[in-house]
């Protein structure tokens, strides 16, 4: 990938990700507001969504990888 494509790319991840804290953070204070959500809840509730989307990525760019892993138990736990 050129160098524009990977700024670009860069740029646009880190807007995305501007984006979603905002939404994240007025999300949170409506919920501990206006539901009465406990913010441990929200915590791993926020967690376990975070890990969702970063193992969806990594199943989707790096299959091969996360299938070796996976096979060596040692490789899991370190």
């Amino acid at each position: 990938m050129d160098e524009k494509k990977r700024t670009l790319r860069g740029f646009l991840c880190a807007a995305l990700g501007g984006v979603c804290w905002g939404a994240s953070g007025t999300v949170g204070q409506y919920l501990f507001a206006c539901q009465g959500v406990d913010s441990g809840w929200l915590t791993v509730v926020r967690m376990f969504l975070a890990g969702v989307v970063l193992l969806g990525g990594a199943l989707v760019r790096h299959r091969p990888q996360l299938r070796t892993i996976w096979l060596n138990l040692k490789l899991v736990f370190l």
